[in-house]
């Protein structure tokens, strides 16, 4: 294997660990708005359930938590929130995979290098075709600054 070919490799590691983070980050916001969309109308709806108990001065109050709820739970399954945070688990872990067969590809001499890369250049193109969960325009930039800082201490500029 020559030193280019295990260039091309390191960078395809390096690419495929930044998606993969990318979209751990980003799932772990999808993270904190499902407390939102979920939990938060779960015990809003226990709430609304000691309306049995209320006078009628309360019943109102607990009208409008009701409405809350219903609508929250409406604009979690209006934007499909499980099946997009599912395709993102799915990403991550097809791109943490291809960064360690990359890794090995570029770290272990192997006599069929090419066949082996070829095949893993088809299933990363097809990983890339067949994504229907998608990162912001810019976000992949936001998160390779973020990397360099934190493995290096330093910014682009420094």
């Amino acid at each position: 294997m020559l030193k280019d070919e295990k260039e091309i490799c390191a960078q395809r590691e390096i690419e495929c660990k930044v998606e993969s983070y990318a979209f751990n980050k980003r799932l772990k916001l999808f993270g904190y708005t499902n407390c939102i969309t979920v939990i938060v109308p779960s015990l809003l709806a226990a709430t609304a359930g000691s309306a049995l108990f209320a006078t009628d001065e309360w019943r109102p109050v607990i009208a409008g938590i009701i409405l809350i709820g219903a609508l929250l739970t409406a604009i979690h399954k209006s934007l499909d929130c499980d099946a997009y945070q599912t395709e993102y688990r799915r990403l991550i872990q097809a791109y943490n995979g291809l960064a360690t067969r990359y890794r090995t590809l570029h770290e272990v001499q192997k006599d069929n290098w090419l066949k082996d890369f070829l095949e893993l250049e088809s299933r990363l193109a097809e990983l890339r075709e067949g994504a229907t969960a998608k990162l912001p325009p810019g976000y992949q930039e936001q998160v390779k600054k973020e990397l360099l800082v934190q493995s290096t201490g330093k910014t682009l500029g420094q």
